[in-house]
């Protein structure tokens, strides 16, 4: 096979390879610094609802690393951090985006041995337990008690911990990034999904999309363009997809501590990620 790209963190490594049958295969495997296994659980294969084109595509592999086949060789990310406002093809595909989460939490879960959690609340709830597992990554929660103040540290380890708890359980992603999304050949998009898979509430993945979009605004400075794209992937998810500023605000500071831990940014990265959370949060001490 020919390797078309390769990028990453030391968190998890992706490779996009030409197939022989002129599709794609999509190499997703655990960085040197990743700490938890690909969850292992199988998933079905589910498309979304017509007029929406998008799908969710299950990889095969082990606890380490997946191959996924799809037609197409581009992310969404990819799409969008060109900077600017979101192009035509990035707001179609934010909207097939949300038809096929959509999909993929209507699976019905109640027979598949999914994860109490995602991976990236596990390590987040490490990481607010004071157990980075880098020296940057402990002075980024330093950083972050004197930013934001133990209270509302302490709200959203709180959220992360109730996942479990919570009734209204769908198939969660849990880590619908647009990394994670294919852009198709046909016009839609192919969503990889299995590595982060847990029970939990919807909500969860909504707000996560809805944090990494918010971001995008914050960093692009065209916020009524990105209101755009959000209320694009929103309104194909449907009617329940509710907008919570505290799991938005967990979504950014996740990507923060990462790129800390996985990447190595360094102070003025991590203050100006910090004052955007407490921005999110009203700043609650």
């Amino acid at each position: 096979m020919t390797t078309l790209a390769t990028y990453g963190t030391r968190l998890l490594e992706t490779t996009v390879h030409a197939a022989s049958d002129g599709g794609y295969w999509w190499r997703r495997r655990l960085g040197s610094r990743a700490t938890d296994a690909f969850a292992t659980c199988a998933l079905p294969s589910v498309a979304a609802a017509s007029p929406h084109s998008g799908r969710v595509v299950t990889g095969r592999g082990d606890a380490t690393e997946r191959w996924y086949a799809t037609t197409g060789r581009s992310s969404l990310a990819s799409e969008v951090l060109g900077g600017g406002a979101p192009s035509p093809r990035a707001l179609q595909g934010l909207s097939c985006f949300g038809a096929a989460l959509r999909a993929l939490h209507d699976i019905d879960a109640a027979e598949l041995a999914l994860p109490v959690r995602p991976r990236p609340a596990s390590r987040m709830l490490r990481w607010f337990d004071g157990r980075a597992t880098t020296p940057l990554g402990a002075r980024f929660h330093l950083n972050a008690v004197h930013e934001l103040g133990r209270a509302a540290l302490e709200r959203l380890q709180a959220r992360l911990e109730d996942l479990p708890s919570i009734s209204t359980a769908v198939a969660l992603h849990g880590a619908p990034g647009l990394g994670a999304v294919v852009l198709s050949d046909d016009g839609g998009v192919e969503l990889l999904a299995g590595e982060d898979v847990a029970l939990g509430p919807s909500s969860h993945d909504v707000n996560w999309v809805v944090g990494e979009l918010t971001e995008l605004s914050w960093a692009s400075g065209a916020p009524g363009a990105w209101q755009e794209a959000i209320d694009a992937f929103l309104e194909a998810y449907g009617g329940d997809g509710e907008v919570d500023r505290e799991l938005i605000a967990l979504r950014v500071l996740t990507h923060a501590h990462d790129f800390v831990s996985y990447v190595d940014w360094q102070e003025e990265m991590q203050s100006e990620y910090l004052r955007f959370v407490g921005h999110l949060l009203g700043r609650a001490r």
